[in-house]
Formats: structure tokens, C-alpha cells, sequence
């Protein structure tokens, strides 16, 4: 009789174990979906508003009825006690047995929403202007939220080692911090964002004071998907000869920051459309080489 006992505690262990790992997991799948939805939903503002000033055709009310959908979907969840609150980073989401269908059901819809959004600039990607790839990058991206800070700001105990998406993470938005502090002190483990987040497309360390020496030490030419990148307003004063070598680069912004002179192989970047060098140092000579090596580049000095 206890053989018997003993056996069906060690089964209901196992079951309560799986089902644990499964409810953690559709929670950190319903976050995704929130923070996918929040971001494309932002991501829709800056394409159609900022864009008006830029060579963009697409209009707000292109994409108006999505936007709307998404908005109304994600203020909905703060009527089943979930505690979730529009952009508050990182997000808290309360999720109970009285609540956790209603909230699938919502996310269901974000998803689908999400994709149709996705769709809907693919379709009409001839229409974007280059100084907005970026934002092209996000609303296109399989996995559009920014989960390194959404789930966990970056100097929480979530390291990107550790991080629960980090394969999945395509966009990696760090701006307005002290990278290096928190690279070196909180996260050392963004060293190896190539390695950890090989599929990342869009980096975003504007405002972050990042140095050549650290930018050349992240290894982004490894990413060969990187298709975007913001170092606006840092303390580069050399760029890595290595980001040439990242295959898939369309945009890169360097606008605020003190290079003198670019690197001599730019001529690799033929897929690069938009290049922003204003605000540096650069002497006429070194802007002809430049217009001259990107001949099909948008440059703007």
C-alpha cells in the first residue's frame, strides 16, 4: 500500500512540475504578446506622424483601424484585474484562474493584429522612406517587442544570459542609458548580445555613451541580420572597420557624435540606403570619398 502511495505522490509530482513549467510559459507567451503589440503600436505613431516630414507616403489612416484595435484591446486588459498599465516598463501582468482566459483571448487578438500590421507594411515597404527603415525593421520583425527591458529593466536581476526570450530577440532598445555602466557593472553578459541574440535586427544605443572602444567590442558583425542601427548622440570618434562587414545593414544612424573620418572599406555596405554623419567632424574631402564609396546611400552630412 505505501509502494502504491509513494508511486502516485512521485506521478503527482511530475504533473504539477509540467504544468508549472507550461503556466510559466504561456505567462511569458501572453507578455510577449502585449509588449510585440505596444511597440508596433508606437512603431505606427513614428512611421505616420514623424514621417510626415520625410519622403514616407503611408499615412495615420492607412493603418488608423489597427492602431485603434490595439489600443482598445490593451486598455481592456486593465478591466480584469490584471494590473497592467500602457507602457510602464518593465510590465506587470497579474494573471489568475478568473482572468487568464479573457486575458488569452485579448492577446489572441493582439497577435493577429501584430501580423496584419506586419503584412500591411511588406506590402507597401516601396513607400518608406530610407530615414525610416528603421522603423520599417520593427513593424516587420517576427518578434517586435523590446523584451530585454519590457519583461526586466536592465539593471534588474534579468541579465541578458539569463533572459527568458533572448533567442527571440530581435530588437534590442537601450537608449538614454549609461550602456557602459550597465554593461560592466549590471549586465556583462551585453558583451555577447551577438552571440546570446543571434538574430537580432534593429539596435537602438542612442544616447547611451557608448565609446569606439566599447562599440568595437560588441562584435555586431556578427549579427548578420542587423539591418538597423542607432548610435546617435554618443563619444565615437572611430568606427569599428569591422560594422562594414555586417552583411544585411540598411540603416545607420551616427548623427551626434565625433568621427573624423569613416572607415576605408565602406564599399562593402551595398544594401546600406540611409547613412546620418551630421554633427561630426568630417572635412570635405572625407565627405566626397564617402558620397563617392555609397554611391546609391542616402547620406545626409
Amino acid at each position: 500500500m505505501r509502494r502504491i502511495l509513494y508511486s502516485l505522490l512521485i506521478v503527482l509530482s511530475i504533473i504539477s512540475c509540467k504544468t508549472g513549467k507550461t503556466s510559466l510559459k504561456k505567462t511569458l507567451d501572453l507578455k510577449k504578446s502585449i509588449i510585440d503589440a505596444q511597440t508596433v503600436m508606437g512603431a505606427i505613431y513614428s512611421l505616420t506622424y514623424c514621417g510626415k516630414e520625410s519622403e514616407t507616403k503611408l499615412e495615420y489612416k492607412d493603418f488608423e483601424p489597427i492602431e485603434k484595435a490595439i489600443r482598445y484591446s490593451l486598455l481592456d486588459l486593465s478591466n480584469y484585474e490584471t494590473e497592467f498599465k500602457m507602457n510602464v516598463i518593465p510590465m506587470e501582468l497579474n494573471l489568475t484562474d478568473k482572468n487568464r482566459q479573457s486575458v488569452s483571448l485579448i492577446c489572441e487578438e493582439l497577435d493577429s493584429l501584430v501580423r496584419i500590421t506586419k503584412n500591411l507594411v511588406n506590402k507597401n515597404s516601396e513607400q518608406i522612406a530610407p530615414e525610416q527603415i528603421w522603423i520599417a525593421t520593427t513593424l516587420t520583425s517576427m518578434n517586435p517587442g523590446s523584451y530585454y527591458d519590457g519583461i526586466n529593466r536592465p539593471d534588474s536581476t534579468i541579465t541578458l544570459e539569463n533572459h527568458p526570450l533572448k533567442k527571440v530577440i530581435e530588437i534590442m532598445k537601450l537608449q538614454d542609458i549609461s550602456f557602459s555602466r550597465v554593461m560592466y557593472i549590471s549586465d556583462k553578459s551585453l558583451l555577447k548580445m551577438s552571440e546570446l541574440s543571434p538574430n537580432i535586427k534593429f539596435i537602438d544605443l542612442s544616447a547611451s555613451g557608448l565609446t569606439s572602444e566599447v562599440l568595437n567590442s560588441l562584435n555586431l558583425d556578427k549579427l548578420k541580420a542587423l539591418s538597423s542601427l542607432k548610435l546617435y548622440q554618443n563619444n565615437i570618434d572611430t568606427l569599428p572597420n569591422k560594422l562594414t562587414q555586417i552583411p544585411n545593414l540598411k540603416y545607420l544612424d551616427l548623427n551626434k557624435n565625433r568621427i573624423r573620418k569613416m572607415p576605408d572599406n565602406l564599399g562593402l555596405l551595398k544594401k546600406l540606403k540611409y547613412l546620418d554623419l551630421r554633427n561630426n567632424y568630417l572635412d570635405v574631402r572625407e565627405k566626397l570619398r564617402v558620397r563617392k564609396a555609397l554611391k546609391d546611400t542616402k547620406i545626409r552630412f
